[in-house]
């Protein structure tokens, strides 16, 4: 307790070089809220004396009458306790209104400690009701938790659940709290900042998500949702303020970086955002590198011989490009992509060689259907293969005319 006391002595900040006026001045609507608070039987009439004493502007910022309005949510959230500890199942407490008074007491109670500040006649500050206030949220500390989780289970995902996994993951940083007495691992801190991302997330607010994404990051928070999110939230950033596209594309590719490194292709959208954000920087030689190295312990991956030829392609090697479309196209679950590209490349190869063979004698005719066999027919069963994967592209279909037409 002495402890506590020099602690709260040293870091609340001195607002008042004389003394606060005594209690008695106190509102009379906060002196009868402070009577009413813990019957819970009374607690909408104590409500009510709240906001009238909160309505006033000369009482509103004072510690009491903020003290007094987390001491009538202390005690609905007392009472709520009070129940489920006798039948955790209680069906008469709405979990919901307990997570209400538990964010209402810890809003209140954090605004009157920055308010409890006076100084006494030998020029030390004092505090009235801090102690008291910091004992209790630090003992409610873990109930910060369970509010994210009960307004999660109602989908009240923001600001509700967000606020509380944000209060909860926030707490080891607050000067009340005792580690020893409330201990909280990395891992459930880091768990409680992705949460809170999470619901922030679903009510688009992107920024609030990313930053709570980064957090659960850098807590080593060890699902691959955690680097999924973060970068989805930098992208829907970037559309809504285009002057950002490059630092957080860089970021993102970062990210993916990452998220490769650890994940590998069993998360294959790792690789394709790496590469595309290497690739965005004009950096295609070291997109390569990067297939190259992956390819190393997944030779007979259908999607790294697919991302090899489309940077092939681009780095104007067309026949390296069409040998590893070859290869991915291969694959009996080669995507879409793969087929559309590689059909369109190797068409595009097979279609300049027929062009450039001139005259009519047999060697011509000959070296004709060598062609079409060699690029045009694999090209159209590759566009075929891809039509049924996407019977409505246009491109493809445009594609299949285009090889059909040369074929006779």
């Amino acid at each position: 307790m002495a402890t506590l006391r020099r602690i709260l002595s040293l870091l609340i900040p001195v607002t008042a070089l004389v003394a606060v006026p005594a209690l008695t001045a106190a509102n009379k609507s906060a002196k009868q809220a402070e009577k009413l608070a813990g019957n819970f039987a009374k607690i909408e009439e104590a409500r009510s004396k709240v906001k009238e004493a909160l309505e006033d502007s000369a009482e509103a910022g004072k510690a009491y009458t903020l003290y007094v309005a987390g001491k009538v949510e202390e005690g609905a959230f007392r009472h709520y306790s009070k129940l489920l500890g006798i039948n955790r199942n209680d069906p008469s407490v709405d979990r919901t209104k307990m997570a209400d008074a538990l964010l209402s007491a810890l809003d209140y109670y954090e605004r009157s400690m920055r308010a409890d500040t006076t100084i006494n006649k030998k020029g030390k500050v004092e505090t009235r009701y801090s102690e008291r206030m910091a004992e209790w949220l630090n003992a409610v500390t873990p109930s910060l938790y369970n509010a994210g989780v009960a307004y999660m289970n109602k989908r009240m995902f923001y600001p509700q659940a967000y606020t509380a996994f944000r209060a909860f993951a926030e707490a080891p940083a607050k000067y009340y709290y005792h580690p020893g007495e409330q201990p909280m691992t990395d891992s459930v801190q880091a768990t409680a900042w992705f949460y809170a991302g999470v619901m922030a997330y679903n009510a688009q607010q992107f920024r609030k998500a990313a930053e709570a994404f980064e957090l659960a990051r850098t807590m080593k928070y060890p699902k691959k949702e955690v680097l999924l999110n973060e970068m989805s939230c930098l992208s829907q950033i970037a559309k809504e303020d285009s002057t950002l596209t490059d630092s957080l594309s860089r970021r993102i590719t970062l990210l993916a970086a990452s998220g490769h490194e650890r994940f590998g292709l069993g998360t294959p959208i790792f690789i394709k955002k790496y590469v595309a954000g290497l690739l965005y920087e004009q950096r295609p030689d070291s997109a390569l590198r990067v297939v190259d190295r992956s390819l190393e312990g997944a030779s007979d991956s259908g999607l790294l011989h697919s991302m090899r030829a489309a940077l092939l392609n681009i780095n104007g090697d067309t026949r390296g490009a069409i040998a590893e479309y070859r290869i991915a196209a291969a694959h009996p679950d080669a995507d879409v992509e793969t087929l559309k590209e590689g059909a369109k490349v190797i068409a595009k190869e097979g279609i300049t060689r027929l062009d450039s063979i001139t005259g009519n004698r047999k060697a011509a005719r000959e070296e004709r259907a060598a062609v079409k066999e060699e690029y045009l027919r694999p090209a159209l069963e590759y566009a075929k293969r891809a039509r049924e994967l996407a019977p409505d592209d246009t491109d493809i279909a445009n594609t299949i005319d285009a090889i059909e037409y040369n074929l006779h």
